[in-house]
């Protein structure tokens, strides 16, 4: 989980502030789960009697993922997704095109394969990002994804 302070010290080194949008946003993901949408964030909040509007999460989440303090995902056939990235160990991600979970994998040869390209192509990654798409294992019982 993000700590406050990193959160803090990370948002000052670029000129900007911890307002109290951002610092409940930051909360409800870290404390939430991960691969939250941005509505259903908006959605958690105004239940929990947050006066925030819908375009300030969206603003908010928006930050989050050019600073790098989030993780976006933008799978074809749901909506866009956040987690914190801080503080959390690489991963990537597979995602079901029937129902829309997302299900978190390392794997140690996927990465030797990405720096090895890399550095047959002179290329010097800084970071990435892998979204594996199709359907999931209940999803495929349940007939779709069928033909694709």
């Amino acid at each position: 989980m993000l700590k406050e302070q990193q959160f803090f010290t990370m948002l000052k080194s670029r000129g900007l502030r911890l307002t109290r949008p951002r610092r409940l946003i930051l909360e409800h993901l870290s404390d939430g789960g991960t691969h939250a949408c941005a509505e259903s964030i908006y959605e958690a909040l105004k239940r929990g009697n947050s006066t925030l509007g819908r375009a300030t999460v969206f603003r908010a989440l928006k930050l989050f993922a050019q600073l790098g303090i989030a993780d976006e995902t933008q799978p074809t056939t749901v909506r866009r997704r956040f987690e914190v990235a801080v503080g959390k160990p690489h991963h990537d991600h597979m995602t079901c095109l029937g129902c829309g979970a997302v299900v978190e994998f390392s794997n140690c040869a996927i990465e030797r394969l990405q720096e090895t390209e890399a550095k047959r192509r002179g290329f010097r990654i800084t970071g990435h990002c892998l979204e594996v798409r199709g359907y999931c294992r209940r999803c495929l019982k349940l007939g779709r994804g069928r033909g694709h």
